[in-house]
């Protein structure tokens, strides 16, 4: 089962429970999402951006780890806990998402969005984990700029970030619809 599916089946499953965000409009005033986002969310339609799930899940006082999990509603049902474990920090605080320019946001958006909608393959996920791995190690700086011997390195990993993001946009523009 996708994500998308999945999240769809809990949106409508949640709905039903709830009476006061029963409607697609309820969850939009609740969550601050246009209601077209909702309904096409909850008819998966497309996949919702991460932003957007975030925003539907708090309205249900969740997290969008449990609405996206495939068990939510039976572990509700049988009243287990969803919140297990430690407490996990945000991959980015705030600050720094801020910081970034507008189109590297609109990359990560991108590649969240991919995520949830399962576009992105699992060796596409493992290249993206290790160069954000090595892409996190701050580069020496020599007299306000970045060492000659890093430079290179971190040339190549723009020019495979760059690369990335345009695969899923040639895998969708040769789909057939």
């Amino acid at each position: 089962m996708s994500v998308l599916h999945v999240f769809s089946g809990n949106l409508k499953a949640l709905m039903a429970t709830r009476d006061d965000l029963s409607s697609n409009y309820k969850v939009s005033k609740a969550s601050g999402i246009a209601p077209t986002t909702v309904r096409r969310a909850m008819n998966g339609e497309v996949a919702a951006q991460i932003d957007s799930v975030e925003e539907i899940a708090k309205s249900f006082r969740l997290r969008a780890c449990d609405i996206l999990d495939p068990d939510l509603i039976r572990r509700l049902e049988a009243k287990e806990p969803l919140r297990m474990g430690e407490h996990r920090l945000p991959v980015m605080p705030e600050a720094d998402w801020k910081a970034l320019s507008p189109r590297t946001r609109a990359f990560v958006e991108e590649l969240c969005t991919q995520v949830l909608s399962g576009a992105l393959q699992d060796a596409d996920v493992a290249w993206l984990h290790d160069s954000m791995q090595r892409a996190a190690k701050p580069a020496p700086v020599q007299g306000g700029r970045i060492a000659p011997e890093h430079k290179e390195e971190l040339e190549a990993l723009s020019r495979q970030a760059e690369e990335l993001h345009a695969q899923p946009q040639q895998r969708h523009s040769t789909a057939k619809r």
